[in-house]
């Protein structure tokens, strides 16, 4: 279950990490505007996590406590809260798209860019929310494989018009909004027919489905998106504190992130896939083992994670300067994964610990240990590169706090070690047993 999990959570962010790319090889200009975005698109990610990862501990739950039958009903209560979410957090940026663009400190002569792109942009991510949540039923009832493949054709497909309208047809910019629109309308269509064609879906429905989506929003997907939330004002943070030190230093700053948002994705992947057999087995009445199986994920990650780590700080050079032909953005690209790389080992074992205490119904904790770890991070980070008058400064902050991070693996063990069988379960198990009596 794992690999399947790690390859299309790890396309998902590669593909869209070549896109970048490329249009540092269309234009500086275009590269910085992109970099602008990187913070905000962390609020359609956190909408998204948040219906991905209650779809798929419901359906897991269900699977695992034989009520296939629900299912349907679980993914349309989903689909609907989603692009009502997703519907409204559009127009919160489409009417805050001057306010961001004074926040970001972005030129009098970019801003029309800026909004004109946050604008378009958000309108086409709305869409991603139907192949995310048909997505996530389908690994939630063991049907990874299929998951896999409707997350990576929408990304190749967002990528492949990247390359082909950004360069064929010298859109540059704008080939990014339209590429996303293409990827998710195709994605999409290949996930209806995955789950009413050859999926797991039975016919019937579940009465109880947006009551069960609604407590697992509440316990699951909001503290995972509250995560998310976080890591949007720590980006917007982060860009506030290189924003002084220039443009090619901003680029090159977001350049690195969004390379390291490819390289946490199989830590997320091992998390997610331990996580799924955890809830499987709570589904199923069976909670004996579950600290054995959070031991085998963790060990995993870290055994994948040791030569990732290495290979990161090796290649920052070349794969800098691979990425965009912006002299300056590859340079500091290259020094913040020389300096974050090798701590790239801990974090990986912490992000797989706290995906799981996240799909585990232990989100709030996983939040609230998120909020005060990126705050004193920020604060940490200002402090050391205005002091040292060095972006350096904060990229030791973050490396250091990688490494330190990783003592609140020690919670995730002792909450697993405490779990229960899930209220749902619990009832349907009860509900059946008095049939066959």
């Amino acid at each position: 279950m794992g690999l399947p999990i790690a390859l299309s959570m790890t396309g998902n962010v590669t593909l869209p990490f070549l896109s970048f790319a490329m249009l540092g090889w269309m234009s500086s200009d275009a590269l910085y505007v992109r970099s602008l975005y990187i913070p905000l698109s962390q609020l359609f990610v956190a909408l998204l996590l948040a219906f991905d990862t209650s779809a798929q501990t419901a359906v897991a739950l269900a699977a695992g406590g034989q009520r296939l039958k629900d299912v349907p009903a679980l993914l349309r209560s989903a689909l609907v809260l989603g692009l009502a979410g997703g519907i409204g957090l559009f127009v919160v940026l489409f009417t805050t798209a001057p306010l961001l663009a004074e926040l970001l400190s972005v030129p009098a002569d970019a801003r029309g860019t800026f909004m004109s792109f946050l604008r378009w942009t958000a309108a086409a991510s709305v869409l991603h929310v139907v192949p995310v949540v048909c997505a996530a039923c389908l690994r939630g009832a063991g049907r990874p494989s299929r998951a896999a493949a409707i997350v990576l054709t929408t990304a190749v497909l967002e990528v492949a018009c990247v390359a082909v309208f950004g360069f064929g047809a010298d859109l540059g910019l704008w080939s990014v909004p339209l590429g996303i629109a293409v990827g998710c309308v195709v994605g999409a269509g290949l996930a209806w027919h995955a789950l009413r064609g050859s999926g797991p879906l039975p016919p019937g429905r579940g009465g109880h489905a947006v009551r069960e989506m609604t407590g697992h929003l509440r316990s699951v997907g909001l503290p995972v998106a509250g995560t998310f939330l976080v890591l949007f004002c720590f980006s917007l943070a982060q860009l506030w504190i290189v924003g002084p030190f220039g443009e090619g230093v901003v680029s090159g700053f977001s350049l690195a992130v969004t390379l390291q948002g490819v390289v946490i994705q199989p830590a997320l992947a091992l998390g997610t896939a331990t996580a799924i057999l955890m809830n499987q087995r709570r589904g199923a009445g069976r909670t004996e083992r579950l600290h054995r199986i959070l031991r085998s994920g963790l060990e995993l990650t870290a055994l994948a994670y040791l030569p990732l780590a290495l290979a990161v700080w090796a290649l920052a050079g070349p794969v800098a300067a691979l990425a965009t032909g912006d002299e300056t953005a590859a340079l500091e690209a290259a020094h913040y994964l020389r300096v974050v790389g090798p701590s790239y080992l801990m974090m990986g074992v912490t992000l797989a610990a706290f995906t799981v205490l996240e799909q585990i119904g232990r989100g709030r904790t996983a939040l609230l240990l998120n909020a005060g770890f990126f705050a004193v991070l920020a604060v940490s980070g200002l402090y050391a590169a205005r002091h040292f008058d060095t972006p350096s400064g904060l990229y030791w902050v973050v490396s250091a706090g990688n490494v330190g991070g990783a003592a609140a693996v020690l919670l995730v063990v002792r909450a697993a070690r405490t779990l229960h069988v899930p209220t749902s379960s619990s009832a349907a198990q009860r509900e059946a047993m008095s049939e066959s009596e």
